[in-house]
């Protein structure tokens, strides 16, 4: 008696800990959905060839394109940094291979020297670029050697290189020295500036450590004019992964404060990338870009498809903008390999993208001032943390487990302390995780064995169901709200597993584990599995649950453009797309279940379309990176939608059984005063 009184206080002291973390987690929330509101600045961005190519096919002169671009909401121009074959592509340097350097045009101009098949030799014909490459390519590659011309003749650059023996090794041997970076287009960078257009660079990685090259990449860039955002180029950044603290260096002060905001390009995989924006204090721009292969693909074969085009691209940069936080915007042209003919229908296309989001109450081409921080003392997340643990405490309480569960939940408990203190990242993504999973399985042991008649105390119930689930998403917003995640630096670990293990585990409590014998229950599950159509119901079940796993997380699978198209229509009706797993499965299942299935064994696979959706709806919340009204926007959309389908289904039901029920039993016509 005594034990069970102790049980009975310990869940009462959980439930006051579970409304403790609930009102400090949702102050965390009001905080960001203030940071959030106030994040409104939007800079729209052109890669400086397309400039370049936009000015030459319609015969005016850079300047002017960039005024004309600045007018239609283009505020920064993205200079990436030049390359050693990119030079010479342009005819102002040649690369040759050993004795080759002898075909050189001119070649009484070079210098005295005895050629060497282990090297590659850059002759510079360009005097405006002769110093800058010099300085560049000394500074990074290890081994090179200046022969200086003089009285006339070629500067030439000897890099070691291999000695190649086929085509393949030929060509990995040219791309090495290829991609050596070289600096900026300095003098286009200052008409850009003069417009009072913002400056974003590309910085390319090179080979090796040495000092020399960064104090010349950190030259580099405070030559820059209107230096607006720094990107980097390649899969890896420059110092990956020992040596970052150098390349940290020259992005900041003599105080260690960042001088320009890092540039994140969207599913842009480069290594180091995260790490550098978590060491430059969170300054970070995330931005969004479409390929020019996309584009192609945007801008059809038809007038008619390149408008559709333009609209899913439009679509397409607002989403980004509005649910991901997106903050920069490259832009690519339709028809850019035409551009004699592309401007008048780019600058349109530039118009319609400002004029979208405007309207909704973004800031073109302001000053980016970085999303603020939302500061959670680590107490704070402490006491959270516990409210979850809580939640564990009451699931395993579910489970008739009461020793285990105040076992589990002090050991749970001392261990979210003590992994917070010493490793917090990890510590909140651990316990945001168990939130996901934990409430969303107790609400539904706890509601689903419930059954009604009426359409709307099961809409009743179904909002219980949510509101249950609902606080994990609050305690994991209450965990993760921080510029970490809110950036994308690091996000939600798991997210395939929190979907799965509710999804399996709440039909074999209710279908197993709840039953007078559950050894007996599983013994007569496996013998009906030798039947073929229990075999088949549970392969159907399989089928089901690994296309719901691909469909679900960061990496899911391709969907169709009727599925798109359908996802569109969505968007543009309620403006923020409500998830189907909540909506057409989720809610409708629920309904259902509350209304037909009741807690018959034999409906055990319709519990699991209501897992889904209860699931989905806390999952939403670890997608931290979206606007938390977005979010909340998102939920109401669904369950809106997910009632008001459900009332028309069950409309649609009673009537087919109340026609049924009239005509089915009915004795059949007579016919001559026959049967």
């Amino acid at each position: 008696m005594a034990e069970k009184k102790w049980i009975q206080w310990a869940e009462r002291g959980t439930i006051v800990l579970i409304v403790l973390a609930l009102l400090l987690s949702l102050g965390v929330a009001v905080k960001r959905l203030s940071v959030e509101g106030q994040d409104k600045a939007v800079n729209l961005m052109v890669n400086e060839a397309d400039v370049q190519t936009l000015a030459g096919g319609n015969q005016k002169s850079d300047v002017e394109m960039l005024a004309l671009l600045k007018q239609h909401g283009v505020s920064q121009i993205l200079f990436k940094e030049e390359s050693l074959g990119g030079l010479a592509d342009e005819g102002k340097i040649g690369i040759f291979q050993g004795q080759n350097v002898l075909n050189v045009r001119d070649a009484s101009r070079l210098p005295a020297f005895k050629p060497d098949d282990a090297v590659r030799y850059i002759v510079i014909y360009d005097e405006t670029w002769r110093d800058q490459i010099k300085r560049e390519i000394m500074a990074k590659v290890h081994g090179a050697t200046l022969m200086a011309g003089k009285d006339g003749q070629y500067d030439v650059i000897a890099v070691p290189s291999m000695i190649t023996q086929n085509p393949q090794e030929e060509e990995m041997a040219a791309d090495a020295v290829d991609t050596i970076g070289v600096g900026y287009d300095y003098d286009l960078m200052q008409q850009v500036a003069d417009q009072d257009m913002g400056v974003a660079v590309q910085v390319r990685t090179w080979r090796g450590n040495d000092d020399k090259a960064y104090r010349q990449l950190k030259e580099d860039l405070a030559a820059v004019p209107n230096l607006a955002l720094v990107l980097m180029n390649d899969k890896v950044v420059p110092g990956f992964p020992e040596h970052m603290d150098s390349l940290h260096a020259v992005l900041t002060n003599d105080k260690g404060h960042p001088t320009v905001p890092l540039g994140i390009v969207e599913f842009s995989k480069q290594a180091g990338l995260n790490r550098l924006g978590i060491m430059l204090d969170k300054d970070v721009v995330r931005v969004h870009t479409i390929s020019n292969a996309e584009m192609s693909e945007f801008q059809g074969d038809t007038e008619e498809e390149r408008l559709q085009g333009e609209a899913q691209a439009i679509d397409r940069w607002n989403l980004a903008v509005r649910e991901r936080n997106m903050r920069g915007l490259l832009v690519r042209f339709f028809e850019i390999a035409e551009p004699g003919y592309a401007l008048k229908m780019n600058l349109n296309y530039l118009d319609k993208i400002c004029e979208n989001l405007t309207a909704d109450g973004f800031k073109i081409a302001a000053p980016y001032k970085g999303l603020a921080p939302v500061e959670t003392p680590l107490w704070q997340q402490g006491l959270i943390g516990l409210g979850i643990v809580g939640g564990v405490f009451l699931l395993l309480r579910r489970l008739r487990l009461e020793k285990l569960a105040l076992a589990a939940a002090l050991l749970l408990a001392l261990g979210w302390v003590g992994a917070l203190a010493l490793m917090p990242v990890l510590a909140l993504k651990g316990m945001a995780f168990i939130s996901v999973v934990t409430f969303p399985t107790l609400s539904a042991l706890i509601f689903m064995p419930y059954a009604t008649d009426r359409f709307g105390k099961a809409v009743g119930r179904l909002l219980l169901l949510c509101g249950c689930s609902f606080i994990g998403a609050v305690l994991t917003v209450g965990l993760l709200s921080s510029q970490l995640f809110m950036l994308k630096l690091d996000q939600f670990s798991g997210v395939k597993l929190a979907h799965v293990i509710p999804l399996l585990l709440v039909p074999a409590v209710l279908f197993i584990w709840d039953q007078e014998d559950p050894r007996e229950t599983v013994k007569a599950l496996c013998q009906k599995l030798v039947d073929y159509r229990y075999l088949a119901l549970f392969g159907l079940a399989a089928v089901a649950l690994a296309i719901y796993v691909s469909r679900t997380g960061n990496d899911s699978a391709a969907i169709s453009d009727t599925e798109m198209g359908f996802r569109q229509w969505l968007t543009d009706v309620l403006s923020v797309r409500p998830r189907s797993k909540e909506f057409l499965i989720g809610y409708p299942f629920t309904l259902a279940w509350f209304l037909l299935a009741r807690k018959r064994a034999s409906f055990w696979l319709m519990s699991l379309p209501l897992v889904i959706g209860q699931v989905s709806l806390v999952n939403t919340y670890a997608h931290i990176h979206t606007p938390l009204a977005i979010s909340l926007w998102r939920s109401g959309n669904g369950l809106l939608v997910g009632i008001l389908l459900s009332a028309v289904l069950w409309g649609g039901f009673l009537l087919c059984r109340r026609l049924w029920q009239k005509y089915a039993d009915k004795p059949p016509r007579m016919k001559g005063g026959q049967v």
